[in-house]
């Protein structure tokens, strides 16, 4: 018995080394310093190949990349004992702090709370198996309130970022959104949905993701090393990938989850449905069968419908009188290329996460953007309604919007063709005076928010 005992600890032990020297650099030193940010990495207690290459992947891209103190990381897995694996970047040193467990990650909470502040960054990851609002432990499992206690109590940190790989660990945003301090959350899956990870055939959600934000990475794919480089997913093209385009990318980019799955794998059964939310943004990933970023190139000469959960850009032409709508949950860009033929319709729409589980849908689209040198006839669809009225459009600089009703609480939002805000007031009223003289002369979008509408005019300064 001790015998048998012995060897498979030997060979467990012995799979565990190669699987770490074999792949000890998925991300390259970028030479980045990020003495700001703080991290705990929870690897669950099942210590599978995969959860750990997921720990593994996360803990060397914070300290390769982006350049994470390996002091300012604790880090849990399994029993946290000799039995347990503890090099995460193959350098031979301990990386695992503590034992997968409630305590042992109380103790890593309290360690990681002891030496932050409320000017610093918190990243705190797990992977393990799943359930409703549970994780898997070693000999226990971490509840959703539990998580959200110890990140209110225990973490000083102004900026909180919550990184969940397990299955229905979309469960758990309820439960840790009730916070006051900025807070993202990104879960690789629904909360009523498995999640998909395997280290020999990747990739998971947080493989495209963190090379997104890396602009590269290395996977194991059937036992080799895969080099994937120049990953473009600065969206707003700012020069910085955000964790929200990163995700977007992810989505896009991630085997396991839909359309890209049902498209390379369509048999396979894969059903990652990723979930974002963040504190700092409206924007909200609620589907999963739309492409984050959608390209519509042709020529539309009937009656359609395009949709895209972040960014829509178009460079197509619109005729035949076809009615056009396109909606996005943040971006539209008319590029070179779009026009809307004279007789065509066309209007854009914002998907609303938060409406449509009030079954609401339809709503104005949060921003537009337009190419320097793109052009559209006035053909655009005006929303109707009795509620208010704006007038006179075109105008010379002033204008004005009279509500239906009196002592009506109103905010206002004017933003020129780029996005940019020109203009903003709030108050209460019947009649609202506003002025735009000293702009340049052209099309204006007018946001208009009271307790029952909220509503986007296009208004035109001569």
């Amino acid at each position: 018995m001790r015998i048998k005992l012995f060897i498979s600890l030997f060979l467990l032990s012995t799979s565990l080394l190669s699987w770490a020297s074999e792949f000890p650099d998925m991300f390259k030193k970028s030479g980045k310093t990020a003495s700001n940010i703080y991290a705990i990495v929870v690897v669950g207690g099942s210590e599978e190949g995969r959860h750990l290459w997921d720990g593994a992947k996360t803990y060397q891209f914070l300290t390769r990349y982006m350049g994470v103190p390996k002091n300012h990381i604790k880090t849990c897995s399994g029993g946290g004992d000799s039995g347990t694996f503890h090099d995460f970047d193959g350098d031979g040193s301990r990386d695992v702090n503590y034992p997968s467990t409630i305590d042992g990650i109380t103790k890593a909470f309290n360690a990681i709370g002891s030496i932050t502040n409320a000017n610093n960054e918190f990243i705190f990851f797990i992977v393990d198996h799943g359930g409703n609002d549970n994780i898997s432990l070693f000999k226990d499992g971490i509840q959703s309130q539990k998580l959200a206690q110890l990140l209110k109590t225990k973490i000083p940190c102004n900026k909180v970022n919550v990184w969940l790989h397990a299955c229905h660990s979309g469960s758990f945003i309820d439960d840790l959104k009730n916070h006051d301090r900025s807070l993202t959350i990104i879960t690789s899956t629904s909360g009523d949905q498995t999640a998909h990870g395997d280290e020999d055939n990747g990739s998971d959600l947080f493989d495209p993701f963190y090379g997104a934000l890396a602009g590269q990475y290395r996977i194991k794919n059937n036992s080799h090393v895969v080099t994937a480089g120049n990953l473009e997913a600065d969206y707003n093209n700012d020069g910085v990938v955000s964790y929200e385009e990163a995700f977007v990318f992810a989505k896009d980019n991630d085997d396991a989850a839909p359309p890209l799955s049902t498209k390379l794998y369509p048999t396979a059964g894969y059903n990652d449905i990723p979930r974002f939310w963040s504190s700092d943004t409206e924007y909200r990933f609620c589907r999963h069968e739309d492409w984050g970023v959608l390209d519509v190139p042709n020529t539309i000469t009937t009656d359609t419908i395009k949709e895209a959960m972040y960014l829509l850009n178009a460079n197509n032409i619109i005729k035949n009188n076809a009615k056009v709508t396109y909606s996005s949950g943040k971006f539209i860009r008319l590029k070179k290329g779009f026009h809307v033929v004279k007789g065509a319709k066309f209007k854009t729409a914002r998907i609303d996460c938060e409406k449509e589980k009030s079954g609401i849908y339809e709503g104005e689209l949060r921003h537009l953007t337009v190419g320097e040198d793109e052009f559209y006839e006035e053909s655009f669809e005006e929303p109707t309604t009795s509620n208010l009225t704006l007038y006179p459009n075109p105008t010379d600089g002033e204008f004005y919007i009279s509500f239906a009703k009196e002592d009506v609480d109103f905010n206002i939002f004017i933003t020129d063709m780029t996005g940019k805000t020109v203009y903003s007031t709030s108050g209460i009223g019947h009649d609202q005076k506003v002025n735009l003289e000293g702009l340049a002369s052209g099309v204006y979008f007018v946001r208009i928010s009271t307790n029952e509408l909220t509503e986007t005019r296009k208004v035109i300064l001569r």
